[in-house]
Formats: structure tokens, C-alpha cells, sequence
């Protein structure tokens, strides 16, 4: 933030979000030991993190308890999970991170879609390079579910 002309925050608050949104485990535990907290409208951050491929982010809001079906509405009313956010953006890592924290996968968004047609959906519609990794993320965690669609 600094090298880009920023100052750092003055508030305890504003440092913990800013550390978690960074993945810095150890400045996150220390405002949270001097008394900083999340409150429950913080979660969304989970969400912006996931659609944005931020794996450190999001491992550590997981690590430090963001639930992880945490859900957003945007894009003119589009609303759905976290891991529909990572899986349409095709961010297989995240996808992945999220359903070993629990997410759940048969979880539908606005449109009605699962997770996995949310991946197919960004990899046809949008071109994101990396959805097939993510559907085949998904894919699996269903087959484990014991539901086995081919698509």
C-alpha cells in the first residue's frame, strides 16, 4: 500500500482487515490478541478474496474461522457463494481450499446453478483460462458425494 502513495491505517480495525486481505497470518493474530474483531458484514471479504484468486487471503479468513459458504450479491443482483465466485473465475486452488474447509458444492447461486455449472458457465461464457481445473475440482468433490454427472 505504502508504494503506492498510501498511508498506513490509523485504526486497529482497518490493519486487521487489511492483514487478513494479505494473507499476514502474524499481524492478523496480533490485532486480534489486542482486542481488534471482524464483525459479521467483514465476511464478504471472503468472497471478494476468492474472486480475485487470492489464495493467501482466502486461506487465512478460513484459518481464522470466515465461514465458508459466505455468500455476496453483485453484478446487478448476482448472488451466490464464494466458491461459485472462485469456480466461474476459474481459480481451481481456491476452489479446492474451499470445499476441503466445507463449502458445499451442491450449494445453488441466483440462477439456480451448482457449483460446477458455475465453473463450466465462466470457462464457456467468460474464456477464464483455468475453469476446466476448476470444474474438475468440483467434479470430484461431487463424485465423493457420490453424485457422478458427466458434464
Amino acid at each position: 500500500m505504502r508504494e503506492h502513495g498510501g498511508r498506513p491505517a490509523e485504526d486497529a480495525k482497518t490493519r486487521l482487515l487489511y492483514a487478513v486481505c494479505t494473507g499476514d497470518e502474524a499481524s492478523a493474530r496480533q490485532l486480534l490478541a489486542e482486542g481488534a474483531a471482524f464483525s459479521e458484514e467483514d465476511h464478504h471479504l471472503l468472497v471478494d478474496a476468492a474472486e480475485a484468486g487470492n489464495v493467501e487471503g482466502v486461506r487465512l479468513m478460513l484459518k481464522l474461522g470466515f465461514p465458508q459458504d459466505t455468500r455476496r450479491t453483485s453484478y446487478g443482483g448476482w448472488d451466490g457463494p464464494a466458491l461459485h465466485y472462485a469456480a466461474w473465475h476459474g481459480h481451481a486452488e481456491i476452489v479446492q481450499l474451499l470445499i476441503d474447509a466445507g463449502a458445499d458444492v451442491r450449494a445453488t447461486n441466483c440462477f439456480g446453478s451448482d457449483a460446477l455449472g458455475t465453473a463450466l458457465h465462466g470457462l464457456q461464457h467468460a474464456g477464464h483460462s483455468r475453469g476446466d481445473e476448476a470444474a474438475d475440482v468440483i467434479r470430484k468433490a461431487l463424485q465423493r458425494l457420490g453424485d457422478n454427472r458427466n458434464r
